[in-house]
């Protein structure tokens, strides 16, 4: 019995150890700049006031990490796309950090998203992407809207998404920018039912936060990372269990 004993405690050790690491899943990339750039001003009331930024696709290809997919627009190589979560942060061109991969309502380590936010940026890809799927293809006037959107989305706190009223406000010269985006707004201000799937955000302190994308072939669910830690612990679980029978 103090054996059975002595090996349900080392199993639950090891349980804690596989969630432990499952649930710290990274990717490491080097960013490559901004595809097609498109400079905005925008004001965060209470914030940074009167800025000037880039938006459009962020440019990264994945170099190592424990995360064991590639993000769009192909899974099937290292370079991907993704968009800005965290305009107050920055990072620099070259440079290779490591994120940590969250589900997307805890997106942003200066604040987390919330499941509203996050349902927000599921809508807008399903509006602004075909099927809800990421893809350079849209070209860089959309790129750009979609960043600006996601802005909005993630610091606007009025109630209503508007990109030239209430505290989070922007500004472009690049025509079509603009209004492409507030379409996209006002469909989800309205209720717009559609929404993307697999989308994550990448997370680390001091460096901008983004929102990627995965494929999902076949409406194959994708294991999140405390999923599978319960997985390995019913597996583990039963082969102990068969062997005490034994």
């Amino acid at each position: 019995m103090m054996r059975a004993s002595k090996s349900v405690t080392l199993l639950f050790a090891l349980c804690l150890a596989l969630a432990f690491s499952l649930s710290a899943s990274t990717i490491t990339a080097t960013f490559h700049g901004v595809l097609n750039p498109v400079s905005v001003n925008y004001t965060l009331t209470g914030g940074a006031l009167n800025q000037n930024t880039t938006a459009g696709f962020f440019s990264f290809t994945k170099t190592a990490g424990t995360f064991p997919f590639n993000p769009l627009p192909d899974e099937n190589a290292a370079t991907f796309l993704a968009f800005c979560i965290e305009i107050g942060e920055t990072i620099t061109a070259n440079s290779g950090p490591t994120w940590e991969v969250k589900e997307l309502e805890d997106g942003r380590t200066t604040g987390a998203l919330g499941v509203d936010r996050a349902d927000q940026m599921r809508a807008l890809f399903a509006l602004a992407f075909p099927n809800g799927i990421l893809t350079n293809a849209v070209g860089s006037v959309a790129a750009a809207a979609i960043q600006l959107s996601i802005w909005e989305i993630a610091y606007e706190n009025s109630g209503i998404l508007s990109l030239t009223a209430g505290n989070t406000q922007f500004t472009t010269s690049t025509a079509n920018v603009i209004t492409t985006a507030q379409g996209w707004l006002t469909q989800i201000n309205n209720g717009s039912q559609l929404r993307a799937q697999e989308m994550y955000s990448m997370n680390k302190v001091g460096t901008q936060d983004f929102v990627m994308q995965l494929t999902n072939p076949g409406n194959v669910e994708v294991p999140e990372p405390s999923s599978l830690a319960l997985l390995g612990l019913s597996l583990l679980m039963l082969g102990l269990a068969r062997r005490m029978r034994a």
